[in-house]
């Protein structure tokens, strides 16, 4: 989509035909597959047990090639991220489409690629990469996997790779911190439109840093752009999201990225 400029319907079904995702995309597309994968993750690093419905996801079904042209213009691309991390002993966990800069490695992940940034207390960042879809390597994992489990049931000396403590209670970190998100609006052409959103953007204390617009969407009835935003929590943004669907030149549902 961010190469070609494709639709997404376009782009999914050439992921499809390559086996990069299933015939029933919906585990992949709405990012359930991902966030059962963070959950996984999170177990094998902090020894405790996810509950993978707790965890916000958001898939990708909304985005659109005007959005990685918007992208492009702020020097990012966007990537489905999927984030945990200990917040004062807490799981602070996350699956979402996410502005990710040019300069950083997760940026440079594509196609069938997967990557896992992992930082820690006094080792630092280290990096994680390769294929995560295709009969090969899904073979490869599936093997792996069993292996592992015949190992921990034939040498019971052996601490088991996949173990959490199952008594102890995780508590899902709510997302608090304030962001920068950008905005994708779409409205219709009127004057004053803009002037109306930043109204009610600012009825939820939200500031307005900047926007961008394609100038290559040629519709005359509509207008399409982007809008950088001053910090906010993802619950305020949320309402104000909320309140501006009722507005009446509104033609697309806004898609928020962090």
């Amino acid at each position: 989509m961010e190469k070609s400029g494709a639709d997404f319907d376009v782009t999914l079904a050439q992921a499809q035909k390559l086996g990069y995702a299933e015939a029933n995309p919906t585990l992949d597309i709405e990012g359930l597959d991902a966030r059962d994968k963070l959950a996984i993750l999170s177990m094998l690093c902090f020894g405790r047990y996810v509950n993978t419905q707790e965890i916000p996801t958001q898939g990708i079904t909304k985005l659109t090639p005007t959005d990685f042209v918007y992208a492009a213009q702020a020097r990012c691309t966007i990537k489905l991220l999927c984030m945990s991390k200990i917040v004062e002993d807490k799981l602070l966990l996350s699956v979402a489409p996410t502005l990710i800069p040019h300069n950083s490695l997760l940026a440079r992940v594509n196609g069938s690629f997967n990557a896992i940034m992992v930082t820690g207390q006094a080792g630092g960042q280290t990096f994680y990469y390769g294929r995560g879809a295709g009969s090969g390597p899904t073979g490869v994992a599936v093997v792996s996997d069993i292996i592992c489990i015949a190992r921990g049931l034939t040498h019971s000396g052996i601490s088991p790779t996949f173990s959490f403590q199952t008594l102890q209670q995780t508590s899902i970190a709510e997302l608090s911190q304030t962001y920068s998100y950008s905005v994708r609006f779409t409205v219709k052409d009127h004057l004053g439109v803009v002037a109306k959103l930043a109204s009610v953007l600012s009825d939820y204390s939200i500031g307005i840093h900047s926007i961008s617009q394609d100038k290559l969407h040629k519709d005359e009835d509509t207008l399409s752009f982007m809008t950088m935003l001053e910090p906010t929590t993802p619950q305020q943004l949320d309402k104000a999201l909320e309140a501006i669907k009722k507005l009446e030149f509104l033609v697309q549902t806004p898609l928020a990225l962090r």
